[in-house]
């Protein structure tokens, strides 16, 4: 048989620029572009920017990029990788969302701004005072440590603050604990979990700064999927009677508001006098006493959207380093009732379980695990976590306080969610969270493992409401503790004025 050479040598060009076709694009095949951040997100018309992301495609295979739904010819493009396109924008260049195109679909957007459109954003903002942000670069993406840049951002003692906006406009105030550091021209910070995707705004005495929208960091870590959501109206009430006391007296009540928490969204706090604390997560009302023997009946309503929440969280990209500055990891070791992670047998228990693994989530799964198969579930049993590692049973809180204590002793943080369940009828009801570096909570309900052999650990079902988050301190708490009241640890009150006594009733939370 003989073999045309030229055929042949065709053939093998053509097999070799299909290989590296492959090679160059290997990692985009199939992939949707991902758009992570843009290096400015205030420029003016001619300005170079880059856009950094993953999934671009290579120079071969590459998409386009559009603006403001306008796309951005090949002539403005100065440089285009899989992670990384510079351009240049056009004289024309109004404000707007930009994305990356290709074949396998369009990135999440991001909107840059144009001076030109905004007047408080022009080169003179000096002299106005405008803050204007430039830029949000990582510095550390294991931590979420982020550099917000920019201008006339005033001091950390001064009237200015951040806060966040979501999509559909929800306004949210930066808890001031996450700052590092804050000058004039940056402020650092750690990210607050579940931020990305949204707005960082900054306002000051002279005015509110551009947004800027926050890129996703560390965003294999762990997917969240959101099924069957349940709307609830829920009713809170508290019944004042046997008042005995003089006019000008007055009642204060701290009644507990809905957990902004992982599955619950949209919720509205309704209530005619009493005031939202973030802080201790309850709304303030102040009943003023016009006579004596009276009986008051306060009502507090919430409604909210709660969802069966499942995450799948991928155990390559857990890290074992935790840094011990960051708010969540302090906040998964504040003091809670009944749990004890200093007890040096359950800690060397717990130590011996994980001696094996390095990797936080199978060990927090490993000790849930044991818990799950060796200690008994006894309704009437110990809600201690010490009496319940001793006796090997506890009550279902006892259960979620040990798994919490022995989570903690290891350097894991975890913290105890109390709220309610809602079945036929509506009970107290207690699971726990711990946490992963990057930013990420892991639900695990204790009692739907014990009942549910398929259950798995990160999944949370749309019949838990929760209400507080770990423990809450606020005033008057130590003093009037009243745990088994009701599902939340800070319901209290208190009383100004001359009031000789009064008798407050607190009922549990109705479902509407």
């Amino acid at each position: 048989m003989k073999i045309n050479k030229r055929a042949l040598v065709v053939l093998m060009s053509i097999l070799i620029l299909l290989f590296m076709f492959l090679m160059l694009n290997l990692n985009n095949i199939g992939r949707q572009p991902e758009l992570y951040s843009v290096s400015n997100s205030v420029v003016s018309p001619g300005d170079t920017i880059t856009i950094y992301g993953n999934y671009f495609g290579g120079e071969l295979s590459k998409g386009r990029v559009y603006i403001n739904n306008k796309m951005v010819f090949n002539d403005f493009i100065l440089s285009w990788s899989k992670q990384k396109i510079v351009l240049t924008l056009s004289d024309d260049f109004k404000s707007g969302d930009i994305t990356v195109n290709n074949m396998f679909g369009v990135s999440n957007s991001y909107l840059i701004t144009s001076k030109l459109d905004v007047p408080g954003l022009t080169e003179d903002s000096k002299i106005f005072g405008y803050p204007v942000i430039d830029n949000l670069e990582i510095i550390d993406a294991i931590e979420t440590k982020v550099r917000l840049t920019g201008k006339n951002f005033g001091s950390e003692n001064s009237l200015s603050y951040l806060y966040f906006i979501d999509d559909d406009g929800k306004e949210t105030l930066f808890d001031r604990d996450y700052i590092i550091s804050w000058r004039d021209d940056y402020i650092e910070f750690y990210l607050p979990f579940n931020t990305a995707g949204r707005y960082v705004v900054l306002s000051s005495p002279k005015g509110n700064s551009n947004k800027y929208k926050i890129p996703v960091i560390n965003k294999n870590l762990v997917t969240y999927s959101y099924e069957n959501p349940m709307s609830y109206n829920l009713k809170q009430s508290v019944v004042l009677d046997n008042i005995v006391a003089l006019k000008g007296s007055y009642i204060n009540l701290f009644m507990p508001a809905v957990y902004r928490g992982l599955n619950q969204q949209s919720i509205k706090i309704n209530s005619n006098n009493g005031v939202y604390n973030s802080d201790s997560n309850t709304v303030d009302i102040i009943i003023p006493i016009k006579d004596s023997g009276v009986s008051i009946t306060t009502n507090l309503t919430s409604s909210l959207i709660v969802y069966n929440l499942k995450s799948v969280i991928n155990k390559s990209s857990v890290v074992y380093r935790y840094d011990k500055k960051f708010p969540e990891y302090i906040r998964g070791f504040k003091d809670s009732p009944d749990v004890n992670s200093l007890d040096n047998d359950l800690y060397q228990t717990a130590k011996w379980l994980v001696r094996n693994s390095r990797n936080r989530y199978d060990q927090a799964q490993i000790i849930i695990e044991w818990i799950n198969k060796y200690v008994k579930l006894n309704p009437t049993g110990s809600d201690v976590s010490e009496e319940i590692f001793k006796k090997r049973e506890g009550s279902g809180i006892g259960l979620v306080n040990l798994a919490v204590s022995m989570i903690r002793s290891i350097g894991i943080p975890a913290i105890v969610v109390k709220g309610v369940k809602t079945s036929d009828t509506t009970n107290v009801y207690q699971w726990l969270e711990f946490y992963l570096v990057g930013g990420v909570w892991v639900p695990v309900d204790m009692l739907e493992l014990y009942s549910n052999s398929s259950y798995e650990i990160g999944n949370i079902n749309n019949n838990c409401i929760a209400f507080s988050k770990g423990v809450t301190m606020i005033k008057y708490q130590s003093e009037n503790y009243r745990q088994d009241l009701y599902a939340l640890q800070n319901c209290v009150d208190s009383f100004d004025g001359n009031i000789e006594s009064y008798r407050a009733v607190w009922h549990n939370v109705i479902i509407e």
